[in-house]
């Protein structure tokens, strides 16, 4: 849970790829589901099939990013889902800030 919590600090990405080989075993099982319920508890976490993550690189692909007047505006298909985020090294620290848009 530890892991967890650092990689949504630092805007990271949590990918499962689990076979069924190996996970037999009672105590594999039990720890598997205590991962999926914490994971399922995380509020404001993408939990994204594969599908869901191609549609969105797709309209990403397919939209812009400009700036005007210190403001950004999206356009495109991925303009009413997306969030622009800056992320800086303060000493060895990664600081993430989510920067003023509008979706067009």
């Amino acid at each position: 849970e530890e892991k967890l919590e650092w990689i949504a600090r630092q805007g990271g990405l949590v990918l499962l790829n689990i076979h069924p080989d190996y996970m037999m075993g009672d105590d594999r099982l039990r720890l598997y589901e205590k991962l999926l319920t914490v994971l399922r508890e995380k509020h404001g976490m993408w939990h994204a099939l594969p599908r869901d993550i191609a549609r969105w690189w797709r309209e990403r692909n397919m939209s812009e990013l400009r700036q005007a007047d210190g403001a950004f505006t999206v356009d495109g298909p991925a303009a009413e889902r997306c969030r622009i985020v800056q992320h800086r090294l303060e000493g060895h620290a990664v600081v993430q800030s989510t920067l003023p848009w509008h979706g067009t």
